[in-house]
């Protein structure tokens, strides 16, 4: 058997194939062409794939719109003023989406009652594997810690001064699944940090008269979470339906 790597392109029928790397390759379309945005494409590049359009405001996707049908992923890192109609757009021309743009869950309703189950999107506020891996613990920890009604948990984080929420995406995804975790629902304390150029670090300190219990995840570079992003829209091909990281994390069987 062939021993390359199949291009996956949804509007053509000619199959390519290529001997530099095991993914599938897609050609691909990346909304908002910050630093994120580049250091998507810069592992899309590195792995084979192609990256046909960068967008970075409405006149760009207006202009570029002709070429969705020709499209494999959309990765949506873009603002909250335009994730929005980014996503929209892209589900009306059935192209999958990874989303990792934070700051517009006021509409995330009614994107998944567009999305269905005829378009893909993959949306979650913080695409680092090891983040992903950090939130599977706390779940499992807070179950233990809702039976022994001891602990006061509080989250913190920090980021760099160009960030725009507060608290973040993914101090809120944290607390989220802290809670579904529990019986109990506890009243999760985040405060948030901006300094310098720091790319990322969350805490979850479980404290009690006896003890405290302390988990950190240090993010070291944007690669991170274009590594996952990558990783999610790998996933997401030929899938149907509303995912998030965590479906990405079981899949691989890191975590169960």
């Amino acid at each position: 058997p062939f021993q390359g790597t199949y291009y996956y392109t949804r509007a053509s029928a000619n199959i390519r194939f290529s001997k530099r790397n095991p993914y599938i390759i897609m050609y691909c379309i990346i909304f908002g062409y910050g630093k994120m945005g580049k250091a998507i494409e810069s592992i899309l590049l590195k792995q084979g794939h192609s990256v046909i359009a960068t967008i970075d405001n409405e006149t760009e996707l207006n202009e570029n719109e002709d070429i969705f049908d020709t499209a494999d992923m959309a990765f949506e890192f873009s603002t909250p003023s335009t994730a929005y109609n980014n996503i929209k757009t892209c589900l009306k021309h059935k192209l999958p989406v990874v989303c990792g743009t934070t700051g517009w869950d006021d509409k995330l309703v009614e994107i998944k009652s567009i999305c269905g189950d005829e378009n893909a999107l993959l949306y979650a506020p913080n695409f680092s594997i090891g983040i992903n891996i950090f939130l599977n613990i706390n779940a499992q920890l807070s179950k233990i810690v809702d039976s022994l009604n001891l602990y006061e948990i509080n989250i913190e984080e920090t980021h760099h001064i160009h960030k725009k929420d507060a608290p973040s995406g993914t101090a809120l995804e944290i607390k989220r699944t802290i809670n579904e975790s529990m019986t109990n629902k506890s009243d999760i304390e985040i405060t948030s940090h901006k300094e310098g150029e720091v790319v990322g670090i969350h805490e979850v300190t479980y404290t009690s008269l006896l003890d405290t219990i302390e988990f950190r995840h240090t993010a070291k570079t944007r690669d991170a979470f274009a590594y996952g992003a990558v990783m999610a829209a790998n996933f997401l091909i030929d899938k149907k339906g509303i995912f998030n990281m965590q479906d990405v994390i079981k899949s691989l069987y890191i975590c169960k």
